[in-house]
């Protein structure tokens, strides 16, 4: 491969580091150069292994250079995901297409002490081979082998798929290799079809013309949907008759909402099931599964799913997908009357199914994959800037931030942030949706299941606010099935007893990834005594803690009122002389309150929690009206010793 290759591969990759095993010092002058000239780069990390002299790595060399590769950067084995993409030249012993697939499997399944498989996913480079590479390139299978199976990781592999889409077919071998793809990876194709017709990678027209594949009836479906200006009859191989799938088409086009996301369903027979449920009256006496999935999937994880599980285990299943939480209710209404307008049948719901791209916080519904945001750590005021920018809507200054914290902001700022906090909020499902999480618990069965399919749901588990725990607040004996993880969608799934009923849900082979809650396990929220939290306080605080006389132990004295210790009305906070505030505790930013109080949030602020820690202390969580997100920990720690 040459250096304008290598270096196209480097501009397009957009994961979370990147390293080599060809000749160290040239990849690393080479990645130096490409940071310098390019700044969005500059957040990525550089690694490589020892390789020969002339840069080739055999299979066995490849698994004796991962111990080293730790060792010399000093990570644990849990790291190793920030590493996604190995870039390798084929070795010299490589002479035929049955050495090559022999290369390929030894070296993209290797071993870590602890775990079955590396995190990491496997990309080979070329050699100078030119011959061997036109033979493998010309066997479809061998192409799709080559660059997708060796890859593990899905982000990668679709990471690795829109570089191919960027890369202008210009002889046969090349399209065959990148159309085998494109059909492949239907994420990219319906992330390129939301583009405008200026900025799409893709010339549907002379791919097909060029490649002629042959399309099954899902996948038929699939692109007849993306590009209805267009006729893909010529490439439909199979049954049902095309007929039948252009009326089952019509028929997801006119539900209402309609269904959009065709590939999630794995069969003709599969889609046509759920439509017609969609279309009739259920049965009030058989069990019923509600599934609501997000309208923005921007890696197509959610083609993974239980849909098929839940048929063949005899539930009825509506299906819907949304894009905001407004309509979540009449979907719980729908399926409890049992899709009967006339409002005679009813049917407490036995499962509900819920999926979008998640954080701990919540899940996505039309925000697109809000995990990176939890997973950086980024803070506050990036994140809202993130999105006021998915959006397309005006972002907000830091100073403009700074006077809705401390509620200085002019009406016309204050407006304009709660316009952008609805719009969020429509978008998600989060822990400030606790209203409307009641409503729709009402339509539930008291054994009912709520599962969600989302990354980091559970993550905390019981101590954390996560939607996984905020269902179950607002819940009576339901429960809620998260994952305490990011999760990957091809390894979640269901299981069911004898009876045919829901028993469980896995979401990797490691069952403690799986975190199951219901009301009666959580901390019930104490009432505040009067003396330590004023009235108009109280509606921003949850106290999770055995005994509220806790407050009393620090001295601390809460209220709203104006005064001069707290000119603009926020959450006043007074704290006795025996007792010391740490700030973002245990964190670079630590700050000890030297003051005898602090003042917490103004209207960028849901709620307050107060928890009690193992240690006696208590730690104040303010979670914002940003999804939210938590804006900043206190501790409050008591003190042996006067000031």
């Amino acid at each position: 491969m040459s250096i304008n290759n290598l270096n196209f591969l480097f501009q397009q990759y957009a994961g979370k580091g990147l390293f080599n095993l060809k000749n160290q010092q040239l990849n690393r002058n080479e990645f130096g150069k490409l940071k310098a000239a390019t700044p969005e780069l500059s957040r990525y990390k550089f690694a490589d292994f020892d390789a020969n002299k002339d840069g080739q790595i055999s299979a066995a060399e490849f698994h004796q250079t991962l111990a080293a590769y730790k060792a010399q950067l000093g990570i644990e084995q849990k790291d190793l995901q920030k590493f996604h993409f190995i870039n390798i030249y084929l070795p010299k012993q490589i002479s035929d297409k049955a050495s090559f697939l022999r290369f390929l499997q030894e070296a993209s399944c290797y071993d870590v002490p602890g775990a079955d498989t590396c995190e990491a996913g496997l990309a080979v480079l070329a050699n100078t081979d030119k011959k061997l590479l036109a033979e493998i390139f010309q066997d479809k299978k061998l192409a799709f082998d080559f660059l997708l199976k060796t890859i593990k990781n899905n982000e990668i592999r679709q990471t690795g798929q829109l570089l191919l889409s960027n890369m202008r077919a210009n002889d046969a071998q090349e399209v065959v290799m990148a159309a085998s793809l494109f059909i492949e990876s239907q994420s990219i194709w319906r992330n390129d079809a939301l583009q405008p017709p200026e900025q799409r990678k893709f010339d549907v027209d002379y791919l097909f013309h060029t490649y002629q594949p042959a399309l099954s009836g899902t996948d038929y479906l699939f692109f007849q949907n993306l590009y209805p200006d267009k006729d893909f009859s010529v490439y439909y191989r199979g049954s049902p008759p095309r007929e039948q799938l252009d009326r089952l088409l019509a028929d997801c086009r006119a539900l209402d909402p309609p269904i959009e996301y065709v590939e999630r369903f794995s069969s003709y027979a599969e889609l046509r099931q759920i439509v017609d449920m969609r279309n009739r009256p259920l049965d009030p006496a058989q069990k019923t599964a509600l599934i609501i999935f997000n309208k923005d999937d921007p890696n197509g994880a959610f083609k993974y799913n239980d849909i098929g599980a839940l048929l063949a285990n005899s539930y009825q299943v509506c299906y819907y997908e949304t894009a905001r939480d407004q309509e979540l209710e009449s979907f719980f209404d729908r399926t409890y009357y049992c899709q009967d307008d006339t409002g005679k049948s009813q049917r407490l719901i036995d499962l509900v199914y819920l999926g979008g791209h998640g954080m701990p916080y919540g899940l996505s519904l039309s925000l697109g994959n809000l995990t990176a945001n939890f997973e950086e750590q980024a803070a506050l005021p990036d994140i809202m800037n993130r999105l006021t920018d998915y959006l397309s809507v005006a972002p907000f200054s830091r100073q403009e931030l700074g006077e809705i914290w401390l509620n200085t902001a002019a009406e016309s700022l204050l407006q304009r942030f709660n316009e952008f906090v609805k719009l969020l909020d429509s978008k998600t499902l989060d822990v400030t949706d606790n209203a409307e999480l009641k409503k729709c618990i009402s339509r539930c069965a008291e054994n009912c299941s709520f599962v969600i399919l989302a990354c980091y749901g559970g993550y905390g588990r019981e101590r954390a606010v996560s939607l996984a725990n905020t269902i179950a607040i607002n819940s009576t004996s339901q429960k809620v099935y998260a994952t305490t993880i990011a999760a990957k969608s091809r390894e979640c799934r269901m299981l069911f007893d004898e009876n045919h009923n829901f028993a469980g849900m896995l979401y990797s082979s490691n069952p403690a990834d799986t975190y199951i809650i219901e009301k009666s396990k959580l901390p019930e929220p104490v009432t505040a005594p009067e003396n330590s939290i004023s009235k108009a306080a109280a509606a921003y605080f949850r106290l999770y803690m055995q005994d509220a006389a806790a407050l009393e132990k620090f001295g601390l004295k809460i209220d709203t009122a104006v005064t001069a210790d707290n000119p603009q009305g926020l959450i006043h906070i007074q704290f006795g002389a025996d007792t010391e505030a740490i700030h973002y505790k245990d964190t670079e930013y630590e700050m000890l309150e030297t003051r005898s109080f602090f003042n917490l949030g103004g209207p960028l602020i849901e709620r307050v929690e107060i928890r009690e820690n193992p240690d006696g202390s208590l730690l104040f969580v303010e979670i914002s009206k940003i999804l939210g997100f938590h804006s900043q920990e206190t501790t409050i720690q008591f003190r042996e010793t006067g000031r």
